[in-house]
């Protein structure tokens, strides 16, 4: 009998872990959806990307602000306490909570008004990458600490992980910023 409700009481928490596993992959496949289309809509002419603008913009950002809540769901669903997972775990929240706010500022903006605020939303949204590669570091280097990919005193995979997300960031950052769009000023296309 209690062996039977333990069982019982396994198999939901089990049945919870699934459910919540699966929103993950459809929200996840979503997302990747809609990169796919904004870097088809990136990659058409001048004229067909000014028409879209307003729409490439409104989705670009509420995309990653949606992917930041998803990151954060990722970690709430997550089956371990964080102190189990990351020796840190109010710093895993801190940016966490930097994360959500720093792509919700922009999203909310760009709805507002592409025209005035569209160089200011790409300035946080590209600087917010910065925390995002740390947070995506830190995911990294916990699951492969945990797998014994790496020992406690591995620095390579520690720099080089951190140095690649890292770098992503800031030459998204610099892409965006050296270019120089159709007026001079900051832009997005290669």
């Amino acid at each position: 009998r209690v062996e039977s409700a333990i069982l019982a009481e396994k198999m939901n928490r089990l049945r919870g872990m699934s459910n919540t596993n699966l929103h993950l992959a459809i929200a996840s496949l979503v997302y990747v959806g809609i990169n796919i289309s904004n870097f088809t809509i990136n990659s058409m002419d001048d004229a067909f990307r000014s028409e879209h603008k307003l729409f490439f913009h409104r989705t670009e950002f509420w995309a990653t602000f949606f992917f930041a809540c998803l990151q954060v769901y990722a970690l709430v669903g997550c089956p371990r306490q964080l102190q189990d997972i990351f020796q840190r775990p109010l710093m895993v929240k801190t940016v966490m909570v930097l994360n959500v706010v720093l792509t919700l500022v922009p999203a909310v903006l760009v709805t507002v008004s592409l025209s005035s605020f569209e160089v200011l939303s790409h300035e946080i949204e590209y600087s917010n990458e910065i925390t995002m590669a740390i947070l995506d570091f830190i995911f990294l280097y916990s699951l492969a600490r945990h797998r014994s990919l790496v020992t406690d005193g591995s620095v390579l995979f520690q720099l080089l992980a951190t140095g690649f997300t890292l770098a992503v960031a800031v030459t998204q950052l610099l892409i965006y910023n050296g270019l120089g769009g159709t007026h001079g000023g900051p832009g997005e296309k290669i």
